[in-house]
Protein backbone atom coordinates (compact mmCIF):
# COMPACT_ATOMS: atom_id res chain seq x y z
CA UNK A 1 0.00 0.00 0.00
CA UNK A 2 1.26 3.78 -0.93
CA UNK A 3 2.68 5.78 2.17
CA UNK A 4 0.84 9.03 0.63
CA UNK A 5 -1.45 8.65 -2.12
CA UNK A 6 -1.00 12.60 -3.31
CA UNK A 7 2.18 14.67 -3.09
CA UNK A 8 2.35 18.33 -3.18
CA UNK A 9 5.34 19.71 -4.01
CA UNK A 10 6.82 23.14 -3.74
CA UNK A 11 8.73 24.60 -6.92
CA UNK A 12 11.37 26.62 -6.44
CA UNK A 13 14.15 25.23 -4.54
CA UNK A 14 12.34 21.88 -4.36
CA UNK A 15 11.67 20.93 -8.55
CA UNK A 16 13.16 23.53 -9.91
CA UNK A 17 17.07 24.67 -9.17
CA UNK A 18 16.40 28.30 -9.58
CA UNK A 19 18.18 29.70 -6.40
CA UNK A 20 21.41 30.58 -8.39
CA UNK A 21 19.14 32.61 -10.22
CA UNK A 22 17.66 33.90 -7.39
CA UNK A 23 21.17 34.82 -5.49
CA UNK A 24 21.76 37.01 -8.66
CA UNK A 25 18.69 38.85 -9.03
CA UNK A 26 17.66 40.09 -5.15
CA UNK A 27 19.94 42.98 -5.27
CA UNK A 28 18.41 44.16 -8.36
CA UNK A 29 15.21 44.12 -6.10
CA UNK A 30 16.19 45.41 -3.65
CA UNK A 31 17.85 48.26 -5.25
CA UNK A 32 14.54 48.71 -6.99
CA UNK A 33 12.20 48.41 -3.77
CA UNK A 34 14.31 50.20 -1.51
CA UNK A 35 15.45 47.12 1.04
CA UNK A 36 18.33 46.20 2.46
CA UNK A 37 20.82 43.87 -0.09
CA UNK A 38 22.43 41.18 0.74
CA UNK A 39 26.14 40.23 0.87
CA UNK A 40 26.24 36.57 -0.21
CA UNK A 41 26.94 35.88 3.08
CA UNK A 42 24.29 37.77 4.87
CA UNK A 43 22.29 35.23 1.81
CA UNK A 44 23.97 31.87 3.25
CA UNK A 45 23.09 32.93 6.94
CA UNK A 46 19.50 33.52 6.19
CA UNK A 47 18.55 30.55 4.52
CA UNK A 48 17.36 28.85 7.30
CA UNK A 49 15.25 31.45 8.79
CA UNK A 50 11.45 31.97 8.38
CA UNK A 51 10.06 34.44 6.31
CA UNK A 52 9.14 37.06 9.22
CA UNK A 53 12.70 37.07 10.04
CA UNK A 54 13.98 37.23 6.67
CA UNK A 55 12.00 40.74 6.16
CA UNK A 56 12.88 42.05 9.59
CA UNK A 57 16.37 41.70 8.47
CA UNK A 58 16.30 43.22 5.12
CA UNK A 59 14.19 46.38 6.32
CA UNK A 60 10.92 45.20 3.71
CA UNK A 61 7.91 46.91 4.31
CA UNK A 62 5.08 44.45 4.56
CA UNK A 63 3.07 46.72 2.25
CA UNK A 64 5.68 46.29 -0.65
CA UNK A 65 5.55 42.69 -0.15
CA UNK A 66 2.88 41.62 -2.92
CA UNK A 67 4.74 43.94 -5.15
CA UNK A 68 7.87 42.39 -4.34
CA UNK A 69 6.29 39.14 -5.29
CA UNK A 70 4.77 40.05 -8.86
CA UNK A 71 7.82 41.69 -9.63
CA UNK A 72 9.80 38.33 -8.96
CA UNK A 73 7.50 36.18 -10.80
CA UNK A 74 7.96 38.58 -14.03
CA UNK A 75 11.58 38.25 -13.37
CA UNK A 76 11.07 34.64 -13.74
CA UNK A 77 9.18 34.84 -16.36
CA UNK A 78 11.68 37.01 -18.26
CA UNK A 79 14.83 34.52 -17.15
CA UNK A 80 13.24 31.41 -17.41
CA UNK A 81 15.20 29.58 -19.94
CA UNK A 82 17.71 29.79 -16.49
CA UNK A 83 15.57 27.76 -14.57
CA UNK A 84 15.56 23.95 -15.15
CA UNK A 85 14.29 21.07 -12.68
CA UNK A 86 16.89 19.34 -10.75
CA UNK A 87 18.79 16.67 -12.20
CA UNK A 88 16.66 13.40 -11.77
CA UNK A 89 13.65 15.37 -10.92
CA UNK A 90 11.95 14.97 -14.16
CA UNK A 91 12.37 11.05 -14.00
CA UNK A 92 10.82 11.13 -10.44
CA UNK A 93 7.70 13.04 -11.04
CA UNK A 94 7.31 10.49 -14.25
CA UNK A 95 7.52 7.44 -11.75
CA UNK A 96 5.45 9.03 -9.24
CA UNK A 97 2.89 9.31 -11.57
CA UNK A 98 3.23 5.95 -12.88
CA UNK A 99 2.82 4.57 -9.35
CA UNK A 100 -0.73 6.18 -9.30
CA UNK A 101 0.55 8.87 -6.83
CA UNK A 102 -1.46 11.92 -6.94
CA UNK A 103 1.04 15.06 -7.92
CA UNK A 104 0.49 19.06 -6.83
CA UNK A 105 2.24 22.14 -7.12
CA UNK A 106 1.98 24.56 -4.65
CA UNK A 107 3.78 27.69 -4.92
CA UNK A 108 4.57 31.31 -4.81
CA UNK A 109 5.66 31.64 -8.43
CA UNK A 110 3.20 31.73 -11.80
CA UNK A 111 1.49 28.77 -13.13
CA UNK A 112 2.94 29.81 -16.35
CA UNK A 113 6.05 29.85 -15.07
CA UNK A 114 5.98 26.73 -13.43
CA UNK A 115 4.03 24.76 -16.53
CA UNK A 116 7.13 26.55 -18.81
CA UNK A 117 9.62 24.97 -16.41
CA UNK A 118 7.74 21.69 -16.15
CA UNK A 119 7.40 21.20 -20.23
CA UNK A 120 4.16 19.85 -21.22
CA UNK A 121 4.64 16.41 -20.49
CA UNK A 122 5.15 16.94 -16.70
CA UNK A 123 2.68 19.99 -16.69
CA UNK A 124 -0.26 17.43 -17.86
CA UNK A 125 0.87 14.28 -15.15
CA UNK A 126 0.02 17.47 -12.49
CA UNK A 127 -3.44 17.83 -11.00
CA UNK A 128 -3.41 20.73 -8.83
CA UNK A 129 -1.83 23.36 -9.46
CA UNK A 130 -2.13 26.37 -6.40
CA UNK A 131 0.23 29.61 -7.92
CA UNK A 132 1.02 32.94 -7.09
CA UNK A 133 0.43 31.83 -3.72
CA UNK A 134 1.02 34.87 -1.11
CA UNK A 135 3.90 34.26 1.11
CA UNK A 136 2.01 33.81 4.39
CA UNK A 137 -1.19 31.85 2.48
CA UNK A 138 0.26 28.47 1.78
CA UNK A 139 -1.49 26.59 4.50
CA UNK A 140 -5.28 28.37 3.05
CA UNK A 141 -4.00 26.42 -0.42
CA UNK A 142 -3.15 23.33 1.15
CA UNK A 143 -6.64 23.29 2.66
CA UNK A 144 -8.25 24.04 -0.27
CA UNK A 145 -6.34 20.78 -2.35
CA UNK A 146 -7.35 18.70 0.45
CA UNK A 147 -10.76 19.39 -0.09
CA UNK A 148 -10.78 19.35 -3.90
CA UNK A 149 -8.60 15.85 -3.39
CA UNK A 150 -11.40 14.52 -1.01
CA UNK A 151 -8.30 11.83 0.88
CA UNK A 152 -7.84 12.08 4.18
CA UNK A 153 -5.11 14.26 5.60
CA UNK A 154 -2.65 11.27 6.48
CA UNK A 155 -2.52 10.25 3.42
CA UNK A 156 -1.10 13.88 1.99
CA UNK A 157 2.32 14.50 1.90
CA UNK A 158 3.91 18.39 1.37
CA UNK A 159 7.37 18.46 0.13
CA UNK A 160 9.44 22.05 0.47
CA UNK A 161 12.67 23.48 0.60
CA UNK A 162 12.12 26.81 3.20
CA UNK A 163 11.06 27.34 6.97
CA UNK A 164 7.71 28.44 5.53
CA UNK A 165 6.93 24.76 3.75
CA UNK A 166 7.37 23.30 6.75
CA UNK A 167 5.02 25.55 8.93
CA UNK A 168 2.82 25.83 6.60
CA UNK A 169 2.02 21.67 6.49
CA UNK A 170 2.13 21.72 10.25
CA UNK A 171 -0.52 24.21 10.21
CA UNK A 172 -2.53 22.50 7.64
CA UNK A 173 -2.26 19.42 9.97
CA UNK A 174 -0.20 17.59 7.33
CA UNK A 175 2.78 15.44 7.05
CA UNK A 176 5.65 17.17 5.45
CA UNK A 177 8.83 16.01 3.46
CA UNK A 178 12.40 18.34 3.76
CA UNK A 179 14.62 18.68 1.09
CA UNK A 180 18.63 18.82 1.13
CA UNK A 181 19.06 20.89 -1.50
CA UNK A 182 17.35 24.08 -1.53
CA UNK A 183 17.42 27.43 0.14
CA UNK A 184 16.92 25.77 3.96
CA UNK A 185 19.34 22.62 5.13
CA UNK A 186 18.10 19.72 6.55
CA UNK A 187 19.30 20.54 10.20
CA UNK A 188 17.57 24.06 9.79
CA UNK A 189 13.96 21.68 9.85
CA UNK A 190 14.40 20.24 12.97
CA UNK A 191 12.35 22.14 15.34
CA UNK A 192 9.43 20.86 12.75
CA UNK A 193 10.21 17.09 13.03
CA UNK A 194 9.77 16.34 9.10
CA UNK A 195 7.98 13.07 8.51
CA UNK A 196 11.00 12.46 5.85
CA UNK A 197 13.64 13.62 5.10
CA UNK A 198 15.69 13.86 1.52
CA UNK A 199 18.99 13.90 1.28
CA UNK A 200 19.10 13.70 -2.64
CA UNK A 201 16.82 13.54 -5.48
CA UNK A 202 16.68 10.25 -5.79
CA UNK A 203 15.44 9.73 -2.18
CA UNK A 204 12.29 10.56 -3.29
CA UNK A 205 11.57 7.57 -5.25
CA UNK A 206 13.22 5.52 -2.57
CA UNK A 207 10.96 6.73 0.13
CA UNK A 208 7.69 6.94 -1.90
CA UNK A 209 7.55 4.58 -4.10
CA UNK A 210 6.71 0.71 -2.86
Amino acid sequence: MKKYKLVLFDFDGTLADSIPWLVKAINGVAEKYKFRQLTPKEFTELRGQNPREVMKYMQVAWWKVPLIARHMRQLAAQNIRHIQLFDGMELILAQLDAADVRLGVVSSNSEENVRHVLGDALANVVEFYECSVPIFRKRARFERIVRKANLEREKILCVGDEIRDAEAAKQAQLAFGAVGWGMSRIQDFAPYAPREVFFQVSDIATRLID
